[in-house]
């Protein structure tokens, strides 16, 4: 910042009187360093207060130099702001201690607002007061510089340099960590549960409580809280590394503070299982899995629907490891037990004999697994209607069963009938059309009916291609299909141009 522009900043806001000395102007800039922030907060100070630019010079010369020098032990950054901490953090001392006088709410709010992210801060996760009192605190720090609201909207944005004086200064006086725990706990109460209806909201704290979780309390139930909430925010955005690090926090704070067996712990090391299965960790899954299910069966009982669940989830994670034997034996207690005390309709009954009949279809056991699918399908038909989207996975479930029986005359009039619901209710270009596509293609190509199979691949190639992307998986699999029919059909030179990327 030239000496001209330096000086406009500094006069801005302030009437002849305060200006008349020059030469304290210049003098005021050069201890600044021609920083913006501190010139800012500077002028905003005497705007605010109608003190003169020599009155102000007076106080910022005789400082406090065993404050500042605490505040300046830590207040740095060797990347940008080298040789100006000082005048930032005594022009934020001399407003600092002005606010804590004639309004203590601002001050509290300023302190708050420290251990939130600098940007887009919302109004509404301000600690409670009366409306004026907020709007006047809020006015306070606009006037003196800390804040500045963002055009239009009910929040505001505050300099990393303010932020850190702040956190500096409660760090020095001792009030850090008392601080720290009242904004985890103000961030739990205004931290929703995440999620899809109110994403929106979640998505506009997320930052705030990250940044007040990196000063970490442990041992309070709203940090263990926090960490649970945001572990499921960022497993929703599909920031698996972030949640599983969050799920880990959570796990051992609700260990220590309510022990192992308690509901919270047991439901933080489920989100944990979540964000490590995501991550393709399956042995790891698999032995939290095991202990979960231990600790579920001993204090529900081996029918209760939280440990049936976790048992079906243990199931699955031995799937994922192509262990799928020890999955069928697990699956086929499950869906005894479950059947047992809940009954052969309910959903979890259902999602059970789901899991063995795919652990039965991926050992090549395809009669068993059709006869578990048409059983599964027939009940869904009635609880649920014939196009619901689990009634109609179930029927594309069917279809592949069949497919590898070569049953395909049966296979091909179920993946019409899905196709049909999915390009009704979803639209052409959903992945769940793509799907029944591909399935009735390749029932097509399967019965040597090349042409309408041709016209069905190139038809979901072409949408995919655009919607996907050419490297997806799906559109890939499209594409080797098509391949095959078009060899079949010998149209090489097509097959030639469409390999060749053209």
């Amino acid at each position: 910042m030239d000496d001209c522009e330096a000086l406009e900043l500094l006069l801005t806001g302030l009437c002849e009187s305060q200006t008349s000395n020059p030469d304290d102007a210049q003098r005021l800039l050069d201890l600044l360093a021609y920083l913006p922030l501190a010139i800012k907060q500077a002028s905003a100070y005497m705007a605010k207060e109608q003190v003169s630019i020599s009155t102000y010079l007076e106080d910022f010369e005789a400082g406090q130099d065993n404050i500042l020098e605490l505040l300046n032990e830590d207040f740095s950054d060797p990347h940008r702001y080298i040789g100006v901490q000082n005048p930032v953090a005594k022009t934020w001392l001399i407003s600092f201690q002005h606010i804590a006088k004639r309004s203590p709410l601002a001050a509290e709010y300023l302190k708050f607002m420290s251990f939130l992210a600098a940007k887009d801060i919302p109004e509404f996760l301000l600690p409670p007061a009366r409306t004026m009192e907020i709007r006047k605190a809020v006015g306070t720090l606009k006037g003196y510089a800390f804040i500045t609201q963002l055009a239009g909207q009910e929040s505001f944005d505050m300099h990393r340099l303010v932020r850190l004086a702040t956190q500096m200064w409660l760090k020095k006086n001792g009030q850090l960590e008392k601080y720290a725990k009242s904004a985890t706990q103000r961030l739990d109460e205004k931290f929703p549960y995440p999620i899809i209806d109110n994403k929106d909201m979640w998505t506009k704290c997320l930052p705030h409580v990250q940044a007040a979780l990196e000063f970490r309390v442990p041992n309070t139930i709203p940090e263990s809280k926090l960490s649970f909430k945001v572990a499921l925010c960022l497993m929703f955005l599909g920031h698996c590394r972030g949640a599983e690090n969050q799920a880990r926090i959570a796990v051992e704070s609700c260990e220590r503070l309510l022990g192992k067996e308690s509901p919270d712990t047991i439901l933080s090391l489920h989100v944990l299982e979540k964000t490590l299965s995501s991550q393709g960790k399956f042995q790891e899954t698999e032995r939290i899995q095991r202990h979960s299910v231990k600790i579920r069966e001993r204090v529900e009982g081996p029918g209760s629907p939280n440990t049936i669940l976790s048992t079906i989830f243990l199931a699955e994670t031995l799937r994922h490891q192509w262990k799928h034997r020890a999955a069928e034996e697990l699956e086929r207690r499950t869906v005894e037990v479950s059947d047992r005390f809940m009954g052969p309709r309910h959903p979890i009954t259902l999602l059970s004999m789901r899991g063995l009949a795919t652990a039965l279809f991926h050992q090549g056991k395809f009669a068993e697994a059709e006869k578990m699918y048409r059983e599964m399908l027939m009940i869904q038909e009635l609880e649920q209607g014939p196009e619901h989207p689990f009634t109609l996975l179930g029927v594309e479930n069917l279809a592949i069963a069949l497919c590898r029986q070569g049953k395909y005359t049966e296979a091909e009039q179920m993946y019409r009938k899905t196709l049909k619901i999915h390009e009704r209710e979803k639209g052409p270009e959903h992945p769940f059309t793509f799907l029944s596509i591909q399935g009735l293609a390749s029932a097509l190509h399967r019965q040597e009916k090349f042409a309408e199979a041709e016209q069905m691949y190139r038809k979901t190639f072409e949408i995919q291609k655009r919607v996907q992307g050419p490297d997806h998986p799906h559109t890939l699999s499209s594409l080797r299909g098509l391949a095959a029919v078009l060899l079949r059909l010998g149209k090489v030179a097509e097959l030639e141009w469409i390999l060749s990327g053209s």
